[in-house]
């Protein structure tokens, strides 16, 4: 439709648009024009919203004139090509330009239609002029101010502001040829609502009820629209009880998306032939399940002011990041409409980073464990190399490294401003990312399992969708690292960890066993028959919370055990301290030593002591009984598993699992954390090594240095396991099916099976070949019936290998607890198991990283 245009006056002077030329009092008014087949048709007056221009009706306003309509639609002032730039852009302006219009039109009468902040043109020109309105129709229109965005006039302008700055200020840094356009054309539809006040808007309102206009309105609205929610519709309707509400299956854009079944609406209207007062869209029902408590939450969002949004999500993002992310985003992500505004959400997302980036700095300054001069000496050459790089992945990585964004501000000089400034910079961008990328997947998401939830699979549903809820924080936190080349690194650290069988969880390794598993319940008719081994040991057979001193007692007091002393609890710390190290000298253990607690499991909390310093601080994170044993130098380490024949006390080792400790060599030029993170093995547990070399991650390590990351000989603590089958010999089993035999004699020395059934040694031991011979060894602990042949994470073995392995094992398991339960022993149920699962877990103390 070809464009016209005309005249209209202005208040004030306006200035010239590279492309228009106008008197200081006018300005051009553009406007496209449907003709009808008859002259005296009447006419439909289009109002668009911003940003946007009359042709956003080019396939609605057909339609009408298919009717037996008249339709006109201008490109309001500041938009298309109306003169871009004059000194008023609002809606009260605009409802004047269109008047002036009207008039040199000749339309006395006419349908006024506004589409979202046409509708506030609308309006006004309904309250100044209502002889003009034949009728008025507020599609998708805006409303009261409490119904934008956050609902306070000054939030929003200043969110306007930023939009002036960002939209229209920032491609002017930039040469861009032309190609984002100009300021003007940039910044049009952000006049619109900088110019505008809606607060007005109430005030409308009322006019259009007491000039009699209300009774000839329709508002007509999409039950999903989540530019302008429907409550500001239905409050509009509260407010003028005249007026006809119609809602539609449909969001905010009516006049593309719903453009037959708008254009019926409102034919029927301008004839009259739409009788009722309001009609509420299907998609306004009611949900069920996961969704009707996700709705629940949106709607109290929506109750609660916007300066409360900003201070609940810095809180939040203080402690938990992605949580504040997780919750922004579920807010958002509404089909009937935001429960908190996107800026709002932004700016307590950047509160509480800011917070939570001066919360890690003092922290780091309060609790630094090594020479701060060593620090900076490790930042300083950091930051010599490049500083651009170090501030922007700070900023994109700060919850997978805080350490970094501390060490940015440990160092002074030009170079550490550069990259504290880029920090900063990444820190806006992260907010920005991790919020829309979290909208986005609460968006795909809900709308996966919306009609799920309303089925007979509403359980599964709502199940599935908590799970996807629960880790959308956390993966729309870590999006924006993949524009870090470190972050890209990270991304591959955990390709890489799904990819190899040893880093997988438990849970997941134990998923394809599950069927064999219950396979063996039903053969032996015990859910847990398993837990009827090793009757000599406690708790199942020590399966979980089994104490450690009581085993290392039943080995007996053979100098193949390592010296072990028990520190009971106390409330007195200085006594504790005391007494463990006289029981420390009353056994025999001397610095440096083993600390660990008496119910461990899988690493947790062991250390290694050099001085009483040590055991004090220990003393003060583990207030229950923990063991002090000698340290056994070995300097090899590997865990013997043993298991027992059907019928007999002798048995046979099953496998035996070498392992290989962490040593990493320094290059003089990169420092700990570097030489980690790019290490083909130790990166895939960086976090491990990081988290128990905290203090020491940004020395640059000499070249050549040698550093031990790691004391414990646990694969999740950062040991490699092997299959250590070549040191199985006769010799070796002998001494070690001696030792078993041997085991708790005193209760079992009547009994023809013995006390035990399967048992793994941690053993320390000197050297290969007197291994083989069954000499020159250490027992440091022994496992009882939770103990796995960790020779299954062996790299260089195949995962069917490994499989084969698992599956042999729990078929003995199984077998040899059976033949307990026929003499008497009887197995776990799984309430008991559980009971005794959580007793051990609630009790647990201390850090998860061992030394």
């Amino acid at each position: 439709m070809p464009a016209r245009s005309v005249q209209v006056p202005i208040g004030g002077a306006i200035t010239t648009a590279a492309t228009n030329t106008n008197s200081a009092q006018t300005a051009t008014l553009a406007y496209a024009e449907w003709a009808a087949a008859t002259p005296d048709a009447p006419v439909v007056v289009l109002l668009h919203g911003s940003p946007g221009d009359g042709s956003n009706f080019a396939q609605f306003a057909p339609l009408l004139v298919a009717d037996g309509y008249r339709v006109i639609a201008p490109d309001l002032l500041g938009f298309g090509k109306s003169t871009l730039r004059v000194p008023d852009h609002s809606i009260h302006a605009q409802s004047r330009a269109v008047l002036s219009l009207l008039e040199q039109r000749g339309v006395e009468r006419a349908h006024v239609v506004g589409w979202s902040n046409g509708g506030g043109a609308a309006m006004w020109l309904a309250a100044d002029k209502p002889a003009v309105i034949q009728t008025l129709t507020l599609m998708g229109s805006i409303g009261e101010q409490r119904f934008e965005g956050s609902g306070s006039y000054y939030i929003e302008h200043a969110k306007y502001a930023v939009g002036f700055a960002l939209i229209g200020g920032s491609p002017e840094l930039v040469p861009h040829f032309g190609l984002l356009g100009t300021y003007a054309t940039r910044t049009g539809w952000l006049h619109n609502f900088a110019d505008s006040d809606q607060r007005e808007i109430s005030g409308l309102y009322v006019r259009l009820r007491e000039n009699g206009v209300a009774s000839r309105t329709l508002i007509l609205h999409g039950a999903g629209d989540v530019l302008v929610r429907l409550t500001s519709a239905r409050s509009a309707h509260a407010a003028m009880p005249a007026s006809k509400l119609v809602v539609l299956d449909a969001n905010h854009f009516l006049p593309f998306q719903q453009s037959t079944q708008s254009a019926d609406t409102l034919n029927r209207f301008f004839r009259g032939e739409l009788k009722q007062t309001a009609t509420e869209s299907p998609l306004a029902r009611s949900r069920t399940g996961l969704l009707w408590l996700v709705d629940q939450f949106r709607n109290l969002v929506r109750a609660t002011p916007w300066w409360l949004h900003v201070i609940a999500i810095a809180a939040l993002a203080v402690r938990r990041p992605a949580w504040a992310v997780m919750l922004a985003g579920l807010a958002i992500a509404s089909d009937f409409g935001p429960g908190m505004d996107i800026f709002v959400a932004f700016v307590g997302l950047l509160l509480g980073m800011a917070l939570w980036t001066l919360k890690t700095i003092l922290v780091s300054r309060r609790h630094h464990d090594i020479e701060p001069s060593r620090a900076m000496a490790g930042w300083n050459q950091r930051l010599e190399r490049a500083p651009l790089m170090e501030g922007w992945n700070a900023g994109l990585l700060h919850s997978w490294r805080p350490q970094a964004c501390a060490g940015l501000w440990s160092v002074a000089g030009p170079r550490a401003r550069l990259s504290r400034t880029t920090y900063c910079v990444a820190l806006v961008l992260w907010c920005v990312i991790s919020l829309i990328a979290a909208i986005v997947a609460f968006i795909i998401i809900e709308h996966g399992f919306a009609e799920a939830v309303h089925g007979w699979s509403a359980l599964i549903a709502s199940l599935t969708m908590l799970l996807g809820f629960l880790k959308v924080g956390w993966s729309a936190s870590r999006f924006a690292s993949l524009l870090s080349p470190r972050g890209w690194r990270f991304a591959q650290i955990a390709v890489e960890r799904l990819i190899y069988f040893e880093y997988w969880p438990t849970w997941f390794v134990y998923l394809p066993l599950l069927p064999g598993l219950l396979w063996l319940a039903a053969k032996y008719r015990r859910l847990l028959a398993f837990t009827a081994t090793n009757p000599a040991i406690v708790n199942a057979g020590g399966f979980v919370g089994e104490s450690k001193i009581e085993i290392i007692r039943d080995l007996g007091s053979s100098q193949r055990v390592a010296r072990t002393a028990l520190i009971p609890p106390a409330k007195d710390a200085s006594e504790r301290l005391t007494n463990a190290i006289d029981l420390m000298r009353g056994a025999g253990i001397a610095f440096p030593a083993i600390l660990k607690p008496n119910e461990g499991q899988r690493g947790h909390a062991v250390k290694l002591a050099k001085s009483p310093l040590d055991i004090e601080a220990y003393i003060a994170a583990n207030p229950h009984a923990f063991l002090i044993q000698a340290f056994a130098n070995g300097p090899h380490e590997c865990g013997v598993l043993w298991c027992r024949h059907a019928g007999g006390p002798d048995g046979f080792l099953f496998s035996i699992t070498a392992k290989e400790f962490p040593i990493i060599e320094g290059d003089g030029v990169h420092t700990l954390e570097e030489l980690i993170e790019r290490h083909p093995r130790y990166r895939r547990q960086h976090r491990t090594f990081l988290t128990r070399f905290a203090s020491e991650a940004t020395r640059v390590l000499a070249k050549a240095e040698r550093m031990s990351l790691g004391v414990a000989g646990n694969h999740c603590q950062g040991t490699k396991f092997l299959d250590g089958a070549h040191l199985i010999t006769p010799e070796l089993t002998q001494v070690i099916d001696a030792i078993c035999q041997d085991y708790a004699r005193d209760r079992f020395a009547s009994n023809p099976l013995g006390g035990l059934d399967w048992v793994r040694f941690d053993i320390r031991y000197e050297s290969d070949d007197l291994l083989r011979q069954g000499e020159g060894f250490t027992i440091v602990e022994m496992n009882g019936s939770s103990a796995e042949s960790t020779n299954i994470y062996d790299p260089s073995r195949s995962l069917l290998w490994s499989y084969s392995v698992l599956w042999n094992q729990w078929k003995q398991l199984f077998a040899l607890g059976h033949e307990r339960m026929t003499t008497g022993v009887d197995a776990l149920t799984a309430r008991k198991l559980l009971a005794l699962s959580s007793a051990h877990t609630n009790q647990r103390t201390g850090s998860s990283i061992a030394d």
